[in-house]
C-alpha cells in the first residue's frame, strides 16, 4: 500500500493536486499531439464564451466562482495571445464585452472534438471501477461541506476542544 492511500484523509489535498497534476498533463499532450497551442487551464473561458457568446469579466469570474482579478490576469493573457477581444459597450463606457477573436474562434472549433473526445474517456473511466461512477457527486458534496464549514474551523474547533 502506497504512503497516499495510508494516510487516506491526511493527504486528500495532495492527491487530489497529484490526480490534477496527471490528468492536465495528459490533457496538454493532446493539445499539442493534435498541433494546437491551447491551455487547459483556458478551457472555462473558451467554454463558457462558446456558450455566452460574449460576456463581461464580473459574470465570467462569478460563473467560474474564481477572483475578479484572475479572470482579468486570464483575459488580458488570451487578449494579449489574440484569442479574445476585449470591447467596450458604446451605450454604458464602463461595461467591457469579452468575445472570441477570429484567431479564437478558430482554435475553439479545433478543440471542441478534443472535449468531446475526453468528455467520453472520462465517462467510460467513471465506469470502471466499483466507486468510481459516484466520484463526481461525491466530490460535489465535499466541496458543499467545505462551502458550509471550512476545514480551518473545524480543525481549530477541534483543537481548541482538547485545550
Amino acid at each position: 500500500m502506497t504512503l497516499y492511500r495510508q494516510l487516506g484523509e491526511l493527504l486528500f489535498g495532495t492527491r487530489l493536486k497529484r490526480l490534477s497534476d496527471k490528468f492536465l498533463t495528459d490533457v496538454s499532450k493532446i493539445y499539442q499531439s493534435q498541433g494546437i497551442k491551447f491551455e487547459p487551464s483556458w478551457f472555462p473561458i473558451f467554454f463558457l464564451l462558446d456558450k455566452k457568446q460574449k460576456s463581461t469579466l464580473k459574470t465570467l469570474a462569478e460563473e467560474l466562482e474564481v477572483s475578479h482579478s484572475a479572470i482579468s490576469q486570464m483575459v488580458n493573457t488570451l487578449e494579449k495571445k489574440e484569442l479574445l477581444k476585449v470591447v467596450v459597450d458604446e451605450e454604458d463606457k464602463r461595461q467591457k464585452w469579452i468575445t472570441f477573436s477570429p484567431k479564437g474562434r478558430d482554435i475553439l472549433e479545433r478543440v471542441k472534438p478534443i472535449w468531446i473526445a475526453l468528455e467520453d474517456a472520462m465517462k467510460e473511466l467513471f465506469s470502471m471501477g466499483k466507486n468510481s461512477p459516484v466520484l463526481l457527486s461525491a466530490l460535489e458534496e465535499v466541496e458543499d461541506a467545505m462551502e458550509e464549514q471550512f476545514i480551518f474551523s473545524k480543525v481549530t474547533e477541534k483543537l481548541n476542544s482538547e485545550i
